[in-house]
Parts: structure tokens; sequence; C-alpha cells
């Protein structure tokens, strides 16, 4: 490599993953390094449990979360109906209703359009 050389560089970001991958080559050369944030990873036992095709999932709580807050968008109900009812029927989906608050907001913010 020179100065003046050209690269292509190409990344790519899974920020709900915690994952970048990128890849770097030289046009030169044809040369090319690609590396990823998976590939220096620990994983713990849990995590490749739950890869494996036999487990049968079950919904964790914040899943649980989820499907209550969406069964409310039913594109009629504007975000503070939705917060406000989610806050009323599941007062006990967190330990305060900030916390509800916010997860509500993360969620419709992520899900929806």
């Amino acid at each position: 490599m020179r100065v003046g050389d050209s690269l292509k560089v190409r990344i790519m970001v899974r920020p709900d993953d915690n994952l970048i991958a990128w890849t770097v080559e030289f046009p030169a050369t044809g040369r090319r390094f690609s590396h990823s944030t998976w590939q220096g990873m620990l994983l713990a036992p849990e995590d490749l449990m739950r890869s494996r095709p036999e487990r049968v999932p079950r919904l964790s709580r914040e899943g649980e979360a989820r499907i209550a807050i969406l069964g409310y968008c039913d594109g009629q109900r504007t975000t503070r109906e939705i917060e406000q009812a989610v806050l009323r029927d599941h007062p006990n989906l967190f330990s305060s209703p900030e916390e509800i608050s916010r997860f509500v907001a993360q969620v419709l913010g992520r899900d929806t359009e």
C-alpha cells in the first residue's frame, strides 16, 4: 500500500445485536480482509443452547411485555393512548411507571411505522 492508493471498505452494523462487520479491499492488489465483532464474541453456554433447532422456546418477560404493547397497535390509538392503556392494564410489567413508559416508547419506536 502506498500513499494515494485507494481502498474499498464495506461496513455492516446491527445495533440491536451489538454486531459490526467490515471488509477492506485493496483494488490494486486484490487483497481483501474481513472481520467482525462476532468473531471476537464470547458466547455463554445458555447463548449456544438458544440456537439449538430442537429447543422449545418460551417468551421471556420482555417478550411478553412486547406482545402486550404491540397488541394495542390497532391503527386507531395514539402513542399516548397506548402508553396509558399499558400503564392501566399491565402495571407490573416493570418496577415503575417510568420504566414502563420508556419500554413502551422503545417498542413503538422500533416495531411500528
